[in-house]
This record gives C-alpha cells, structure tokens and sequence, in this order.
C-alpha cells in the first residue's frame, strides 16, 4: 500500500514527509505539476537504491549483452524527460516483463521519482 496515490490530479505538493514502512512511497497515476519538497524515503524505495536494483535486475537476467544494453538505455532516455510518454512507459514495462517484475516494480518507481523530481533534473 503506498503512503500517498494520487489518480487524474494536477498540481500537487508534497513537502516535509517522512515515508517509512509502507510498500511504495508515492504512487502517481496521471500526475500533472507533482511537486515533491523535503521529504525522507525509506531506503527500499530511495530512487537512487531503485536505480541500482533496476541495474542489477537488468544485468542478472537472461537476456543477450546487447538487449541488457539497449534496455538500459531505452530506460536512461526514458527517465531523463520530466513528461514521460505513456506510450514509451508501456513500451519499457513489456520489455521488462522478460527481465522480471521486480524490474517492472522499480522502473514504475524510479519513473514516479522522476516525475515528483527527485532525480535527473530537467535542463
């Protein structure tokens, strides 16, 4: 159970949360204007932390070395745009089903991460 979701919302603010012992954090169903301000993760869902299993996920597969590699990059380039598109979400999460859905979880979270930007800031 997440500790805020939010569903077909605009303009939201969370400031000086503390986040701790629930499954997700903060769970954004189409979130415009997410802003997200002095708050504490739980460490199983700090983004960075997300990042780093995602990788090891990624790399822990059966997948070819050229797959894992374009995966991750498809995964970089998604993640580096504030408004990512639903359609290369959707893309990203069917290749990761052959990755595992832990993979899945953590790029859902990381992509949540992103957009209430607590990682990669846009330019």
């Amino acid at each position: 159970m997440p500790a805020i979701k939010a569903t077909n919302s605009n303009n939201l603010t969370v400031e000086n949360c503390d986040f701790i012992g629930f499954d997700t954090d903060i769970e954004l169903e189409n979130v415009d204007g997410f802003i997200s301000k002095n708050n504490k993760f739980s460490q199983e869902n700090d983004p960075r932390a997300l990042l780093i299993k995602l990788s090891q996920e990624i790399n822990n597969s059966g997948l070819d070395k050229s797959s894992k590699e374009r995966l991750g990059k498809e995964i970089i380039e998604a993640l580096s745009s504030r408004s990512i598109l639903q359609k290369k979400q959707d893309k990203i999460k069917n290749a990761l089903k052959y990755v595992g859905s832990k993979a899945t979880d953590f790029f859902i979270q990381l992509s949540t991460a992103v957009i209430a930007g607590l990682i990669i800031k846009s330019k």
